[in-house]
């Protein structure tokens, strides 16, 4: 999100058509040639849960990230 539109465009709530796709885990710097990119990115995934209790591990945040729940901002 280079533009930092994301959060304006509610990507949150639903991704433009137009996004790059690739395969978790992985290096998106490297696969995308993107190397040299610092700043904003989104990803997102489905998945489903039954129970109280959900435990998400990010292994690659630099710093710090937002994380939405349909659509929620945890």
């Amino acid at each position: 999100d280079p533009d930092n539109t994301g959060e304006k465009n509610e990507w949150y709530k639903a991704f433009p058509e137009n996004c790059e796709k690739i395969y978790v885990p992985s290096c998106w710097n490297n696969e995308l040639g993107k190397y040299d990119y610092e700043g904003k990115a989104w990803y997102t995934t489905e998945f489903t849960h039954s129970g109280n209790d959900l435990l998400i591990h990010f292994g690659a945040i630099s710093t710090y990230a937002k994380v939405y729940v349909d659509g929620v901002l945890m």
